[in-house]
């Protein structure tokens, strides 16, 4: 050949945008989807069971929950964002913004409903581990597949991680049980 003769290549082949495993019929679906759901709510229902248990008296009260839930409070009996606690501080007594207002808000929801108390509180807490789980469940199993979301649900329910130092117990359960913003 001649540095002037054409060099033949190969038609590029078009880009696959399948993706790489095979598609499921409509039965191998819903039963991932009737696994994963029965998976969720054995995982939620056993959770909010171990998280329920004597939940006025374990864990004990912090002054933390105590500053946080006089806000709550006020807010659900008069209707004020703020704290006799604080009173005379950057008058929090009537505007209290030391920390962002959500917990406030959903744990006045709460009080208005089912009274005012630590259990009632801590209700809040448990909620949002539930929705966690369950968007950690689905976000997984969106992103990867099935064994994904349930490895990743199973282990953010039971690793022992150090998120609560010198707990003795599950940190979620840990988290969960206080009616704590952080």
């Amino acid at each position: 050949m001649t540095a002037s003769s054409e060099t033949v290549s190969s038609p590029t082949p078009p880009l696959d945008t399948k993706p790489m495993s095979k598609p499921l019929g409509t039965s191998g679906m819903r039963l991932r989807v009737v696994l994963w759901l029965l998976w969720m709510a054995a995982l939620t229902l056993s959770f909010v069971g171990f998280a329920t248990a004597s939940l006025d008296t374990f864990r004990p009260i912090s002054a933390d929950e105590v500053s946080i839930l006089a806000v709550s409070s006020k807010l659900a009996q008069q209707g004020v964002l703020g704290s006799d606690l604080y009173s005379g501080y950057f008058n929090a007594d009537q505007h209290f913004f030391i920390n962002l207002p959500a917990q406030h808000v959903w744990q006045a929801l709460v009080f208005r409903v089912a009274g005012t108390g630590i259990a009632q509180a801590r209700w809040v807490s448990i909620f949002f581990v539930v929705v966690l789980l369950w968007t950690v469940g689905w976000l997984a199993w969106r992103w990867y597949d099935l064994p994904t979301a349930l490895v990743a649900t199973f282990l953010l329910l039971l690793w022992r991680s150090d998120l609560v130092a010198f707990y003795p117990g599950l940190p979620v359960l840990g988290v969960a049980r206080s009616a704590r913003y952080d």
